[in-house]
C-alpha cells in the first residue's frame, strides 16, 4: 500500500471511530473541561488495524470510576452489535457476554496487568497491520499483542503486527492484547510459570502449576469458537480435562484467573 493512501484510511478511521464514540457515549466523557472525569483520567489507548482498502480501531480508556465490567456511560458496543466486514473491537474483561465493542473502559489499576480478548473480522487473502495509533499511557507500561494461533507476542509500544489472512477470520480467541507493567507481581511471576499441555496417549489436555481461586480453563478452535469452559480446583496443581470428544485438532486453550493473569496457549490434538 502507497503510505499516502494508508495515512488517509488511518485519519477516516479515526474521525469515524470519534463519530461513534460520540453517539453512544455521554459528551461529557470526551469534555476534557469537566472535573470528575479529568482527574479519574488515567490513560487512553486507539488501536487500529488496517489492510490494502480498509481500517478499523477500537479505543481504550483507564479511568478510576470504571470497572473490568460493563460500564454504562463509558462502554460502547458496536451499534446494534453488528460487526462489519472488516472490524476490530474488544470484549469486556469481566463479563458473560460475546456483544462486540468499539470503546471499553477498565479500572486503573488494570493498566498493570490485563488482558482483553480482541475481535478482528477480515476476509481471506489480505495484509493486515495492527497497531497503536494514539496513545497516552505512561512510559512503564507495556502493550503486547498476542497471537495464539502462531504463539507470538508482539511489542506494539515499539512494532507493529503484520500477517496474511490465508484464510477468512472471525470472532475471538486469536489476539488478546496485554496490557502489564514493568514491575509484575508475584502473583502474575507464577501464573506465567504454568504448563499446559496434550497428553496424547489419553486424549487429555492437562494443567500442570501453582493456581489461585477461581481460575477457569477455556478451549476455543481456532476460528474463536468456544468449545469447552470450566472451573479448575486452584487446590490441586496437576489437573487434567478429557478432550476426546472434541473434534479440532487446533486448539487454543486460554487459563485465566480472579486476578485477570491469563495464559493462551495453541496446541495441537494427535
Amino acid at each position: 500500500m502507497k503510505p499516502y493512501n494508508r495515512r488517509l484510511l488511518l485519519f477516516i478511521a479515526l474521525c469515524l471511530s470519534f463519530l461513534l464514540s460520540n453517539a453512544f457515549k455521554p459528551t461529557s466523557n470526551f469534555n476534557q473541561n469537566v472535573s470528575p472525569i479529568s482527574k479519574s483520567h488515567f490513560g487512553y489507548l486507539k488501536l487500529i488495524a488496517s489492510s490494502n482498502n480498509d481500517a478499523s480501531s477500537t479505543e481504550f480508556y483507564f479511568n478510576s470510576n470504571a470497572t473490568a465490567g460493563l460500564d454504562v456511560g463509558f462502554d460502547s458496543a458496536l451499534y446494534g452489535g453488528i460487526i462489519p466486514e472488516f472490524s476490530l473491537y474488544s470484549h469486556l474483561v469481566d463479563a458473560n457476554t460475546v456483544i462486540p465493542f468499539g470503546v471499553q473502559a477498565l479500572n486503573d489499576n488494570d493498566v498493570n496487568n490485563v488482558v482483553v480478548s480482541i475481535g478482528l473480522h477480515a476476509i481471506q487473502g489480505q495484509n493486515i497491520e495492527i497497531s497503536i495509533f494514539e496513545s497516552d499511557l505512561p512510559d512503564t507500561i507495556n502493550v503486547y499483542l498476542d497471537d495464539a494461533a502462531n504463539n507470538t507476542s508482539t511489542l506494539l509500544n515499539t512494532d507493529e503486527f503484520n500477517f496474511y489472512t490465508d484464510e477468512a477470520i472471525s470472532g475471538i480467541g486469536r489476539f488478546y492484547l496485554r496490557f502489564e507493567s514493568n514491575a509484575l507481581t508475584v502473583e502474575a511471576r507464577n501464573f506465567d510459570k504454568i504448563k499446559v499441555s496434550i497428553n496424547s496417549d489419553n486424549q487429555l489436555l492437562v494443567v500442570n502449576g501453582e493456581l489461585l481461586p477461581e481460575t477457569t480453563l477455556s478451549v476455543y478452535d481456532i476460528n474463536g469458537k468456544l468449545l469447552k469452559s470450566l472451573s479448575i480446583n486452584y487446590r490441586n496443581y496437576f489437573y487434567t480435562f478429557d478432550i476426546s470428544t472434541i473434534q479440532s485438532k487446533l486448539l487454543i486453550v486460554e487459563v485465566k484467573n480472579k486476578l485477570r493473569n491469563r495464559i493462551v496457549k495453541k496446541l495441537i490434538k494427535i
